[in-house]
């Protein structure tokens, strides 16, 4: 059987390299898909995990003082566990650039140290008061700056003495960033500290879970401590999470894209062994007849089988590898910005690459084998299949079709209990279960369809029939061609209308920044009432509002500014509602990262605070965004009791401060930071008389949308691979379906039929099949890609039949087009190679 296999391989040597080529492309190119999604999700979780690479545990201290500071740091350095601390201490700051006009910025401690972690672009860290490092290339080193320490009135002047590479998470938030010495940093914000304590251990084999209990087992032994512990890729990962979401939905679609397209992939080798299934039922019959037994040949089959994918195998997977660099080099040629420095696949999954490879070859043969062998042999040397056994395949088809079909309907159904990964499974499965038995149904029924209407067609163009007739009779060859039709085509129009949602879901949720355009605050001393109105009547600029601020005390003395934003004026200025700005309901105090409240008060209490020494009942919230927010009627009702305490009437009561001005410019939430109105606007705070800082978040929501597409354009990459396969699938499917039809050829001659009237049969088969088959495919993908990419973004939960109709012409006619030209182009091939006489009947 070994001689019989190896004769077989050098006897149809077209036909065998045909099935080589679709093993060894279907190797490559699941070794590259997996190389990619593998490199792009270490990548991207290196990317926000690279500040804390060197740490082990993050202590977050959102608001304390300084000797509680020094009591920690003091505290965790007597602890064995730990060998190195680092305090990043930051707080605000305003950098002048004019006489009136600062620019709103960050400053944060840095010091060198095994756990210094920013790459350090031009000139050297800073050193004592007077100097600080940029994280903004444009700013030239050298360069004198005047800078206002938090709301201090005392201006600092600082040189510019290195510049350093932001991290994503600061890049994402578009922060003005300034980097200090620790002691600058001390001296000036000497009473309330906030900051991240990065701690790495002194190796003693503890793991950084072990590490982190031991840091908030000592952080709690000291008095009036209070911080975030976390390890150091938790922390990472919540960051990365406030900017991008949940990244393992993103890479669970990746690995669920992987496992489809390897999916695809085997059905590509499934289907050429269809093809030629009805050519060998002529070969075996004949063996059979001289006494091979079936299975002798169905040993044959399998020898056939593994050498060839072990070849493809061996000769794919280094190819995959090569494809994979080869794309995450060139990505860029293509406009994708693909974070990835390496390519990284363990080696385990190459095995298991090439192991699938081998026992899905083997799998895909064996049916169409043992189908041909189980046929009588008469039959089969007149290569006519039985048509019970056609009726029987046809059934099956369609029953399993449909049973697959409702069993991804069911599998839509159950996403209302599912977590943000389980919900990719579900989505993915249950699309793929659907699709698959559409691929099924349509495979079952088209052939037959197309042969029930070959003798209407018949009488409307004898080219037409005679094409009908041959795809309705060629069952195997037609079915298969359809299946990968669907499949294929399904597969593209799924990743082009999947990658078009989550990136315009991105593209919603950067723009929709629950901020204010724009934010101006007083600088040393609060706005003034001509100055918010005068901001009113700018051009360009839509909407002001300017939110009174109260102090509010806890019961045990701490206090902290809280602003009144009322709920029309958050409507006004803020273009979407969620984390950053968020308006305080009725009886609501909601405490920004940093309150110094958030020591005392526990998020969800009901408390009492006061406000101007009067007492309220609140409701305690916590939330991401930088200020504290109060309920605006608490406001507006102590300053009533203020006044009627002072004995004046209401209307003379107090004006309430306000320190900052929320501004919404005209346009859209996406505008350029250097914009005409902005100009005018900067220009025209330079030139009043009352310092202010300005602070536009049109630049923090473009890094913002550039740093999360910059995760997303895999999908392009992920588009192209779908597209190869596709593609490889089509033509090596039609090329092996008309290469082996020499006897069809053959008869055509025998009846006078010229070689262009069998070109245009064979063009009109392949029309009367591709068209169908890829309208299907295309509704079916771009209608279950859409679905999934929804649950994907937005948790949506029911299928709803939405297919995006914009590109399916596209997918429809390059389907049909690719299908009829490698057809028209392996007739003319197999036309020239063989004679086609009546002898081959």
């Amino acid at each position: 059987m070994l001689k019989l296999a190896l004769a077989q391989l050098r006897r149809r040597t077209l036909r065998y390299l045909s099935l080589f080529f679709s093993i060894f492309a279907a190797v490559a190119i699941t070794v590259a898909t997996a190389a990619i999604t593998s490199s792009l999700t270490q990548s991207v979780n290196q990317m926000y995990a690279q500040p804390y690479a060197a740490s082990d545990v993050v202590v977050t201290l959102s608001s304390t003082d300084r000797p509680t500071v020094d009591a920690i740091i003091g505290a965790f350095a007597q602890e064995p566990a730990i060998g190195d601390i680092a305090f990043d201490q930051s707080a605000s700051a305003a950098v002048e650039v004019s006489d009136s006009l600062y620019d709103s910025g960050y400053l944060q401690a840095i010091s060198e140290g095994p756990q210094q972690w920013r790459t350090i672009s031009e000139g050297r860290l800073p050193l004592g008061p007077g100097e600080v490092m940029s994280t903004d290339p444009a700013v030239q080193v050298g360069t004198q700056l005047q800078i206002r320490p938090g709301q201090s009135s005392n201006r600092a002047t600082v040189v510019v003495v290195g510049k350093a590479e932001p991290a994503p998470h600061e890049e994402a938030r578009g922060l003005n960033l300034w980097l200090a010495d620790p002691q600058a940093m001390a001296e000036w914000f000497p009473d309330t500290i906030r900051g991240e304590i990065r701690i790495a251990g002194a190796g003693l084999g503890d793991s950084p879970e072990q590490l982190a209990a031991t840091v908030e087992s000592t952080l709690l032994s000291v008095d009036r401590a209070k911080g975030t512990v976390a390890t150091s890729k938790v922390h990472g990962d919540r960051l990365a999470a406030e900017f991008l979401g949940d990244r393992s939905a993103y890479f669970m679609l990746l690995g669920a894209f992987l496992a489809v397209v390897a999916v695809v992939a085997a059905l590509v080798i499934f289907s050429s062994y269809l093809v030629i299934a009805s050519k060998r039922q002529r070969e075996y019959a004949l063996l059979r007849a001289i006494g091979g037994g079936s299975g002798q040949l169905t040993f044959s089959v399998i020898l056939e089988a593994v050498l060839l994918s072990v070849l493809g195998c061996v000769l794919g997977v280094p190819t995959g590898y090569f494809l994979a660099g080869f794309a995450i080099e060139n990505a860029n040629a293509i406009g994708v910005d693909v974070p990835i420095v390496e390519v990284v696949l363990e080696p385990a999954a190459y095995l298991i690459i090439g192991i699938a490879a081998v026992l899905l070859t083997v799998a895909a043969a064996l049916p169409a084998s043992r189908r041909v062998l189980r046929s009588p042999v008469v039959a089969s040397l007149q290569a006519r299949g039985s048509t019970s056994a056609n009726l029987l395949a046809r059934t099956l088809l369609i029953l399993i079709g449909v049973g697959l079909i409702f069993c991804g309907r069911y599998g839509t159904t159950l996403l209302d209990t599912t977590t943000a990964t389980e919900t990719v499974v579900v989505a993915v499965g249950s699309a793929g279960l659907a699709v698959m038995g559409v691929v099924l149904l349509v495979a079952g029924l088209l052939p037959w369809l197309l042969s029930l209407l070959s003798v209407p067609l018949q009488k409307l163009s004898a080219h037409l029939g005679l094409a009908a007739s041959f795809a309705g009779r060629q069952t195997l060859r037609s079915a298969s061609l359809v299946a990968i039709l669907v499949a294929a085509t399904a597969l593209v129009s799924a990743v082009l209308t999947g990658q078009e949602r989550i990136g315009t879901a991105i593209g919603e949720r950067s723009a929709g920044e629950s901020t204010a355009d724009v934010v101006v605050t007083g600088v040393g001393e609060t706005l003034s009432q001509p100055l918010v109105d005068q901001l009113q009547e700018l051009e360009g600029v839509a909407a002001v509002a300017a939110p009174p601020a109260v102090t509010v005390t806890a019961n045990q003395g701490r206090s902290d500014n809280a602003f009144a934003l009322s709920k029309e004026d958050a409507e006004a200025v803020i273009r979407q509602q969620s984390t950053g700005i968020r308006v305080a309901g009725p009886n609501e105090l909601i405490l920004g990262e940093h309150s110094d409240l958030r020591s005392e008060l526990v998020e969800g209490s009901v408390t009492s605070i006061e406000v101007f020494g009067n007492p309220y009942e609140v409701t305690v919230l916590y939330d991401d965004g930088l200020r504290t927010m109060i309920d605006a009627d608490i406001a507006w009702d102590a300053q009533e009791k203020v006044a009627i305490q002072r004995g004046v009437p209401v209307e003379q009561a107090p004006e309430l401060p306000m320190p900052l001005a929320l501004l919404r410019m005209e346009g859209a939430a996406d505008q350029a930071s250097d914009s005409a109105a902005l100009n005018e606007l900067r220009d025209f705070l330079a030139g009043q008389g009352q310092q202010v800082a300005l602070a536009e978040e049109f630049s923090a929501r473009s890094n913002a949308e550039e740093l999360a597409f910059r995760m997303l354009t895999i999908s392009t990459l992920l588009m192209l691979v779908s597209l190869i396969i596709a593609a490889v699938g089509i033509a090596n499917t039609v090329a092996l379906s008309v290469r082996d039809r020499a006897r069809d050829r053959a008869i055509l001659n025998s009846v006078g039929v010229t070689p262009l009237g069998q070109q245009a049969a064979l063009g009109l088969e392949l029309l009367l099949l591709s068209a169908p088959a890829a309208l299907i495919g295309s509704l079916v993908g771009s209608a279950f890609g859409s679905w999934i990419a929804a649950a994907v973004v937005d948790g949506q939960q029911r299928f709803v039949w939405q297919p995006a109709t914009e590109q399916l012409p596209l997918i429809i006619v390059a389907a049909v087009v690719l299908t009829m030209v490698i057809g028209a182009l392996t007739q003319a091939t197999a036309g020239r190679s063989r004679s086609n006489s009546p002898t081959d009947l």
